[in-house]
């Protein structure tokens, strides 16, 4: 049976060695810890308060964030793999140059975070708020945005200048403005994308779906040079 802890103080004493893995944490503010290159493994944090905590140059696996508050939370060069977050606050956090792989974010709200420099590998971001987040020269990898709910993730104002997109699937989202100047796209479906005012200067495409979109003219001379 997993142990159960319910204060930052108990999750204090229960790392050893920089990790803490196999439990559930659960009803705590945990805003006075932090988890800088810890091994956090196999964990689940249920209601708990995680604001402006520290996993920098963590290792976060197999581990589920639930009805959490990570707002201003510093994920900065950690390994994010097989992990989820579900129905959580994610305002503004900090994902610099960080490698996340299988991972999931669902039902979360991910306003102004930075992923800038990061890779994301074989992700899900499902009925996610990404207003103004920030992917600038991060690569993405056989990755989807997705809203079963709206119809479109919603992704307004998003930045992917110098990002490479590689077979990720962007159908129906709403990326209003968003900026993807200078960047790569490959394989990338864009079909029914509301992509007016988005910029595509000195973006190359290749083999990028784009039908039934509504095209903005950056993108429409992309596609006239070839993507080029």
């Amino acid at each position: 049976m997993e142990n159960v802890y319910e204060s930052a103080h108990e999750v204090k004493d229960a790392i050893r060695d920089a990790r803490l893995e196999s439990c559930l944490v659960q009803r705590a503010d945990l805003s006075v810890l932090s988890f800088d290159r810890h091994v956090v493994d196999r964990v689940g944090f249920k209601s708990v308060r995680l604001g402006g905590v520290g996993f920098q140059n963590a290792t976060v696996q197999q581990t589920t964030f639930t009805g959490a508050v990570l707002r201003s939370a510093q994920f900065g060069h950690a390994h994010v793999r097989g992990t989820s977050f579900l129905n959580s606050e994610l305002i503004e956090t900090v994902f610099q140059s960080a490698l996340i792989e299988g991972t999931r974010f669902m039902d979360t709200r991910l306003q102004n975070a930075r992923f800038g420099s990061a890779r994301v590998l074989n992700s899900r971001f499902n009925g996610v708020e990404l207003y103004g987040c920030t992917f600038e020269r991060a690569m993405l990898m056989h990755t989807t945005f997705a809203d079963t709910r709206m119809q479109n993730a919603q992704m307004s104002n998003a930045c992917f200048k110098d990002a490479v997109l590689i077979d990720v699937d962007l159908n129906q989202a709403n990326l209003y403005g968003a900026d993807f100047s200078g960047a790569l796209l490959i394989k990338v479906d864009l079909r029914d994308a509301n992509l007016v005012n988005t910029r595509f200067d000195g973006a190359r495409l290749v083999g990028v779906a784009t039908e039934r979109a509504d095209v903005s003219d950056s993108l429409r001379q992309a596609l006239a040079r070839g993507g080029k």
